[in-house]
């Protein structure tokens, strides 16, 4: 008799621990700001490729650009591609953190 109330105890510690833990989990995550949820990291390295991607695609069309623009319209591409490789890289420095949080 006494194995078997070990047995049950034990058993029953694991359930206890396993129930314990599931509802750790599905807490909200105290760092998380109203309103947010928190990037999956499967999706967070998805975005993060993606921008990279951009930033050489952009990259390379700056490079394509004359030096000196001499017409206005070469001042304002470059103008707007200056502008969008600064965007794409703040947007990596945010996809870099080990955490992000995504409108809800």
């Amino acid at each position: 008799p006494d194995a078997s109330v070990r047995r049950y105890l034990d058993e029953r510690k694991r359930e206890l621990r396993a129930e314990a833990a599931a509802a750790k989990k599905a807490l909200p995550d105290p760092d998380c700001p109203a309103g947010m949820t928190k990037m999956d990291d499967g999706e967070r390295l998805e975005a993060l490729g993606d921008l990279q991607a951009r930033k050489e695609e952009v990259k390379k069309e700056l490079f394509k650009l004359p030096l000196m623009p001499s017409t206005l319209r070469q001042k304002q591409r470059q103008e707007a591609l200056h502008k969008a490789l600064d965007d794409v890289e703040a947007s990596i420095k945010i996809f870099e953190r080990p955490v992000v949080y995504i409108q809800a």
